[in-house]
């Protein structure tokens, strides 16, 4: 749906000019456009206010402001900082053109209305409007701000400085991760900071390798006991202390 508003103080070229925006034509095929006509510049300002438009058509002579002078309200506005302006006007001269564009009007429409250069003009700001709000919709910002997200992996062994990861994907080299994982959380380490010093492809995944990561004395001595307690109950150990 494209919006557009029609301002202008001579009802016949109200109604003549939404007939024309309203007529069936390939270049807007498929495109619904919504015409809302208002015949004072003030009425237009609350209309402005009220929503956003495609498209904003104004004459140049109304009252109690001209067109000028709503062009430049028009561009004080959020809703309508950014919107194509024509002006339709019987005013020529070249110094209004100019006051016209610096003012931020895209195009300059002469009366009495040509049907064929008005419509190529709407159709030319319209299709212009659509591509903006299609490339803003779609706009790439570049960033550099640390982010967080989550992967899975399976811990197979832990040592005295660190341990083995299975993962589904190769993290690289030098990583640092804060690890989870339930046995963890059982000695008090809700994530455990670690960093990757080694990945190999191993049966369609990958073994990974770790490092503890900037790990309190204290901490360390928690996991040390909590391996060396389980290797001392490990059936090899106690056949190792049979032997």
């Amino acid at each position: 749906m494209l919006r557009v508003l029609l301002v202008d103080d001579d009802q016949d070229i109200l109604t003549f000019a939404k007939a024309l925006l309203l007529s069936p034509r390939p270049s807007l095929s498929g495109v619904n456009i919504d015409v809302v006509t208002v015949d004072n510049p003030v009425t237009a300002l609350d209309r402005a206010r009220e929503q956003e438009f495609d498209l904003i058509i104004t004459d140049a002579n109304m009252k109690p402001h001209s067109g000028f002078e709503l062009v430049r309200l028009l561009r004080q506005l959020p809703t309508a900082a950014s919107t194509p302006i024509a002006m339709l006007t019987g005013r020529r001269e070249k110094r209004d053109v100019e006051r016209a564009v610096q003012l931020g009007v895209q195009a300059y429409l002469v009366k009495p209305l040509d049907p064929a250069a008005f419509i190529e003009k709407v159709d030319e700001l319209l299709d212009k409007r659509q591509q903006a709000k299609r490339a803003v919709r779609f706009a790439v910002v570049q960033l550099d701000e640390p982010a967080q997200g989550e992967c899975y992996f399976r811990l197979k062994a832990l040592t005295d400085n660190g341990g083995v990861l299975e993962a589904d994907i190769r993290p690289r080299k030098g990583l640092k991760l804060h690890l989870k994982s339930p046995v963890l959380e059982q000695l008090g380490f809700m994530h455990l900071p670690i960093e990757v010093i080694d990945t190999q492809d191993k049966d369609g995944g990958w073994e990974v390798r770790f490092v503890f990561h900037a790990l309190e004395e204290r901490q360390l001595q928690r996991l040390r006991a909590f391996i060396a307690a389980k290797t001392s109950s490990s059936p090899a150990a106690s056949g190792r202390k049979a032997a």
